[in-house]
C-alpha cells in the first residue's frame, strides 16, 4: 500500500472512494459527475498526468489492458 511503486494509482483509487461515496447517497447528479471524472482519468495521455502516462504505457504494453480498457470505455458511456 506504502510501495512508491504504486503511488501512481492514486487517482485511481479517490475514484474508487468516491464511488463508494456515491453508491451510499445514489444521487444521479453524482453519478454523472463521477462518470465524468472516471472517463477523464482513464484516457491515455503520454503527456498527462502522471496516472495518464503511466496508463498509457500499460495499454500500449498489453493486449489484455487495451481490451479491458474498450470495455470500461463502452460502460462509462452508460
Amino acid at each position: 500500500m506504502n510501495d512508491a511503486g504504486f503511488a501512481w494509482l492514486q487517482p485511481m483509487t479517490a475514484l474508487i472512494v468516491q464511488l463508494d461515496e456515491v453508491m451510499d447517497g445514489a444521487d444521479l447528479g453524482s453519478w454523472q459527475e463521477l462518470g465524468t471524472r472516471a472517463r477523464a482519468l482513464f484516457t491515455a495521455d503520454a503527456e498527462g498526468s502522471v496516472f495518464q502516462q503511466n496508463y498509457a504505457a500499460r495499454l500500449q504494453s498489453s493486449p489484455d489492458v487495451g481490451l479491458a480498457h474498450a470495455a470500461v470505455m463502452r460502460a462509462l458511456r452508460g
